[in-house]
């Protein structure tokens, strides 16, 4: 009988550390997602990658309440908030069009008030990415 209470108490611990450590990472990955607001998502025309528009709704990412474009496998859709943008900057209206010429071509517009782009990367695995970026000056 000992041995028994002994074993079930065992894997009652193992079992709490581990429900303990999925506690922790789904808060931690809620949580990652409070600053950020998905405006935008558009799959290759294969499904493989995702293109996803993220706005930062706080100082968050490295353009603090603007428009950010991340490219991710599809499995990895959830974890996007996670992930190093290709594109970051300010557009008219949180606007940014998405357009898949072919599985590994993309073309991304926006129309900014700024010329401050603060990222633009010409390419994300093997997808090559050109920018139309328009900027809008105040007249």
């Amino acid at each position: 009988m000992r041995r028994l209470l002994s074993r079930l108490a065992k894997t009652t611990g193992i079992a709490l550390a581990i429900a303990a450590v999925i506690f922790g990472v789904a808060v931690a990955w809620l949580f990652s997602d409070l600053d950020w607001k998905v405006t935008n998502a558009v799959p290759s025309p294969s499904g493989a990658v995702i293109a996803s528009v993220l706005e930062s709704k706080s100082e968050a990412g490295a353009a603090p309440y603007g428009q950010h474009l991340v490219l991710t496998p599809r499995w990895k859709v959830f974890f996007r908030t996670l992930s190093e943008p290709s594109f970051a900057g300010y557009c008219v209206n949180g606007s940014v069009t998405i357009t898949w010429l072919s599985e590994t071509k993309l073309t991304v517009s926006c129309e900014s008030r700024t010329d401050r782009v603060v990222l633009q990367r010409s390419h994300w695995r093997h997808v090559d990415i050109e920018y139309a970026i328009n900027v809008k000056r105040a007249t």
